[in-house]
């Protein structure tokens, strides 16, 4: 059997017989004398002529590094980048390849910085059908390369040829797999074909690894934290025509950014030669061909559509959508097969001349619920005054009506095979989304001024269909799902009362009724209605969130919920680390998230997010503020391109501002808040919302260690919002400029706009506690020694802020101030 690397040796086209040394990588002569200079093709070169003619005792072996932990044994093949060899790991006990830029290239540098991308890239990625990287190595004479996995195989290109289409299939699907993992690390390969996958024959079943990942970024040189950046140009979205000509999408064609959905492009087209013989053209998209089945036809078709976002959202979709569909298939075959002597000519044509497809139309329903209000709902909110926020609804609905139409035909195809509890929950869990979908819309299109800022919430909310109908909790009955996502939306849109009610019904019905699991004590549904109550209090900063989320673990653990019980756990971890500032029950929790995360498998980006998430504020916690710029950065990749989770990529943002803020770095901090304020601007435009107000508070930190005389300005927004949380800690930023500065009328300001909070209800406790307690040391600051009546009203706000202390973090820096100064107070006022 010959030897071929994975991907990573056919990084380049024209790769000769791996078996065959080729001297073609070598550009100077073995003659020439200059041992110290010698590269390793030349030094490999020189050793093989030594053995063949008898000048030496063993095959060759020639060191690479000076540590003397690889050694080349031989040459795999060459491309246009460089030669490829085999080696031996001396460190491991292991064969691997090593990848090396051709000696005299004269793009030397640029390929290069080529390979420190790949091998950068292949870093990030962890993943089952990925190249494995194990290390970056500097030969001894300035060589650089790159050392992964050696794999017995082929090319997928060479493999497709004489096998069937089952099998054909299932190998795409393990490479769109691949893929799909890049993608989820905030990467596009940009080069994806048959010849940069390889099939790994090795192991008693071949699989497929997708490699070269070397175009992951453009041609100069990268900065790794750029490279790591989903924002970054280079990264998600690059530009330039670079890649395979043939496979390239019609955006890479006309040197446009590039995004995971041009890999979607390539990977059609891809799939599309390996069952049709050929890549697809304007004909063939038109007029199916013969040899390419009617049930494949149509999901191809729109992975290669001439827009990225006629498209399907994610691979992931696409990937989903074909496996089901060849399960119909093989049913159908076997229906055929066992009535062949019965209805042969009938069965010969249904599927020779025309099988309908009975699940074609199952997703057609939704654009009669959609499409006619969609022009609506962009110009309503353009006449407001938001048409930025008008394109932003209009197309976060697109997508997650796109995703409605994949899943129900995805349900419709399973049910035509076996119905089981799983497939029911998801039918009925995607019925009661679009049944609620009008309302929704109708929400958005007739929104007042008031509404405007709680619409990105919902369209967060509408647009997790795939996460929420994915896998549905079959033991939760509708009546109880119904209640707990119509919740949801109210808690989004800042409802919190009729929410809270709606919850309270939920749990007097499961506790009432609900189908207990193995245990008696414990109840799926109970988990369910835990976690949402223990959400919404979490929202509003109630010290009761975490023990109702510890519920929700504990009923789901029990019952077998696994995603369930991730959720709990990785929103008890925020909780904990956020909120309680508490990092042993914070370690604690993340490590049953870290556990529960490897349980429930790869596809769970969002939940990767939230993990990352946690995991930063816990190091931010314990002031590992290196660790925690790193967490919060994985966040970010987890999320993707096209900024398609908008709050949350701002939320990540803004937490990593905070570490770095943290850390000292004001400058760079002050740059993560800007980018993060250019993404609400971007999408939804100058629209009143709370994740601006809260954008706001964080420049506003900054300008006010600096003394910036623009701080109050800046803050200005956050000062006038309508929630008293927010309005309550932009007076604690404002409270300790104007303090600083000795503005004694903007402080007195400041005092009186939180003393009209003091009896509003629902104040979240960290605002609360900050606002009151930095009112209350302001304006004992402020007050004369006989000024009781001040005196009194200081007393009053730091008893205030300390009692939400003593509920939200009674071991944080800011309670033990609180209590010192309000100790200070009481001994003048006496």
């Amino acid at each position: 059997m010959r030897m071929f690397l994975t991907a990573i040796t056919r990084a380049e086209p024209g790769l000769d017989n791996p078996d065959t040394f080729d001297p073609s990588c070598s550009e100077v002569s073995m003659t020439t004398g200059r041992e110290a200079n010698r590269s390793l093709a030349e030094q490999l070169e020189l050793e093989q002529t030594q053995y063949s003619i008898g000048l030496r005792a063993a095959p060759p072996s020639v060191p690479v590094d000076s540590a003397g932990r690889f050694f080349v044994v031989d040459v795999v093949g060459r491309g246009a980048m460089g030669c490829v060899f085999r080696a031996v790991d001396k460190k491991l006990g292991r064969k691997v390849a090593l990848k090396a830029v051709r000696v005299g290239d004269r793009n030397k540098r640029i390929r290069e910085q080529r390979l420190k991308r790949e091998a950068l890239a292949l870093a990030k990625i962890k993943h089952d059908h990925v190249l494995t990287i194990h290390d970056l190595v500097e030969a001894q004479n300035g060589e650089l390369l790159l050392a992964t996995d050696l794999v017995n195989g082929q090319e997928l290109g060479e493999w497709q040829k004489k096998k069937t289409l089952a099998d054909i299939i299932c190998m795409y699907i393990e490479a769109g797999e691949g893929l799909a993992a890049a993608h989820a690390e905030g990467l596009v390969h940009r080069d994806f074909k048959p010849s940069n996958v390889m099939v790994d024959e090795s192991g008693p079943t071949s699989k497929a690894v997708v490699c070269d990942f070397g175009l992951a970024g453009a041609d100069f040189p990268i900065p790794p934290e750029k490279l790591a950046d989903p924002q970054s140009e280079n990264s998600i979205r690059t530009r330039g025509a670079i890649g395979t000509p043939g496979y390239w999408s019609p955006e890479q064609q006309r040197g446009e950014a590039a995004d995971a959905r041009s890999d979607q492009y390539s990977f059609c087209a891809s799939l599309w030669e390996a069952v049709v013989g050929s890549r697809p053209t304007s004909a063939s998209l038109d007029r199916r061909p013969a040899n390419l089945p009617r049930w494949l036809f149509p999901i191809l078709r729109r992975g290669l559509a001439q827009s990225p976002d006629a498209r399907y959202p994610e691979l992931s979709i696409l990937l989903r959508t074909i496996k089901a569909a060849p399960v119909r298939r093989r049913k159908l075959q076997k229906i055929f097969v066992t009535t062949l002597f019965f209805s042969a000519a009938l069965s010969v044509a249904l599927l020779l001349f025309g099988y309908k497809d009975p699940c074609r139309d199952a997703g057609a329903a939704i654009s009669q619920v959609w499409v006619p209000k969609r022009d609506g709902v962009r110009s309503h909110l353009t006449a407001l005054g938001y048409p930025q926020l008008g394109e932003y609804a209009a197309q976060r609905l697109d997508r997650a009506t796109e995703e409605w139409s994949a899943q129900k035909y995805e349900v419709c195809t399973l049910q035509r095979n076996q119905r089981n509890a799983k497939t029911s929950a998801r039918e009925a869990c995607l019925e009661r989304w679009s049944s609620r979908l009008p309302e929704r819309v109708t929400q958005i299109a007739s929104a007042d001024a008031n509404f405007v800022p709680h619409i990105p919430g919902l369209l967060e909310t509408i647009g997790e269909l795939a996460d929420g109908c994915q896998s549905p909790l079959a033991e939760v009955r509708p009546s109880i799902q119904g209640k707990l996502e119509r919740a949801l939306e109210l808690e989004r849109t800042g409802a919190y009362p009729t929410s809270q009610q709606l919850l309270n019904d939920a749990l007097n019905s499961a506790q009432a009724s609900a189908a207990r699991c193995s245990d008696p004590a414990y109840a799926a549904e109970l988990a369910a209605v835990f976690y949402r109550l223990g959400h919404l209090q979490g929202e509003q900063e109630n010290p009761a969130a975490i023990d109702n989320i510890n519920r929700a673990a504990r009923h789901a653990f029990a019952c077998k919920l696994d995603l369930l019980y991730l959720d709990a756990k990785l929103f008890a971890a925020k909780i904990y680390a956020q909120d309680l500032e508490d990092p042993e029950s914070t370690k604690r929790t993340l490590s049953d998230a870290k556990a529960a995360l490897a349980r429930v498998g790869q596809d769970q980006a969002l939940r990767k997010y939230e993990y990352h998430e946690a995991a930063g504020l816990f190091a931010r916690l314990q002031g590992r503020l290196d660790d925690a710029a790193d967490a919060h950065q994985r966040a970010l990749a987890q999320l993707g391109s096209g900024h398609q989770y908008v709050l949350r990529e701002v939320e990540a943002l803004v937490n990593l501002g905070a570490v770095r803020y943290d850390a000292g770095e004001s400058e760079q901090a002050q740059k993560l808040f800007s980018r993060a304020r250019a993404i609400i601007e971007e999408n939804f435009g100058d629209a009143p919302l709370i994740v601006r107000e809260k954008l706001a508070l964080n420049l506003a930190i900054i300008r006010s260690d600096a003394g910036d005389p623009q701080t109050l300005e800046v803050l200005e927004p956050a000062l006038r919002s309508k929630l008293p949380g927010i309005r309550l800690s932009a007076a604690a930023v404002g409270l300790v400029y104007t303090g600083q500065q000795k503005l004694e009328t903007e402080t007195r300001d400041l005092i009186k706009a939180v003393q009209e909070d003091v009896h509003t209800p629902n104040i979240p406790n960290r605002a609360a506690a900050e606002g009151f307690s930095q009112a209350g040391i302001a304006l004992y600051a402020l007050t004369e020694d006989d000024d009781r009546q001040a005196l009194q009203q200081a007393v009053t706000l730091l008893q205030l802020g300390l009692n939400r202390w003593r509920l939200v973090a009674p071991n944080s820096e800011g309670r033990y101030i609180a209590e010192l100064m309000l100790a200070e107070a009481l001994a003048q006022s006496g």
